[in-house]
């Protein structure tokens, strides 16, 4: 009886190692890059998402774009949360310190959201991206301050 219980130990624990090997580790290295501009400008500092258009199961990703608007998703191989194939919305928000003289919502620590709410809504942009593959360009994007 004795020896049973430690086959059944080793089994579980062979089952474990397996599984843990299989999700900790290996995995394709992806890297998603785009620029964003607001009425040709570069919109520096600036949170873009990768939200699923359909597929909660693809995950969410953040990122923020540089000086020169500038975004890169970029997810090692042993990511959790790799970016997968498959259809995405692109959310794009930028929240900054009032003009002199403007109201700001205290919902925000007094920023105001600079790029329309269009674009920051996944029931509103019109921002759709296909991933097929682990590296992709994708092609820039122009947002309009008056849609």
């Amino acid at each position: 009886m004795r020896s049973h219980s430690r086959t059944g130990w080793l089994a579980l624990f062979c089952g474990m190692l397996f599984f843990c090997a299989l999700g900790c580790g290996g995995g394709k290295p992806t890297a998603v890059r785009g620029t964003v501009k607001m009425d040709g400008a570069p919109l520096a500092d600036a949170t873009v998402q990768l939200v699923p258009d359909g597929n909660n199961t693809l995950g969410i990703h953040t990122t923020k774009t540089d000086g020169s608007g500038n975004f890169r998703f970029a997810e090692k191989g042993s990511s959790n949360n790799p970016i997968q194939p498959g259809n995405y919305v692109l959310l794009v928000s930028k929240q900054q310190a009032p003009a002199s003289g403007a109201a700001a919502s205290t919902a925000m620590g007094g920023l105001v959201e600079v790029v329309p709410g269009v674009y920051t809504s996944q029931a509103t942009s019109p921002l759709k991206v296909e991933i097929k593959d682990a590296n992709v360009d994708l092609p820039p994007f122009e947002l309009k301050s008056m849609p």
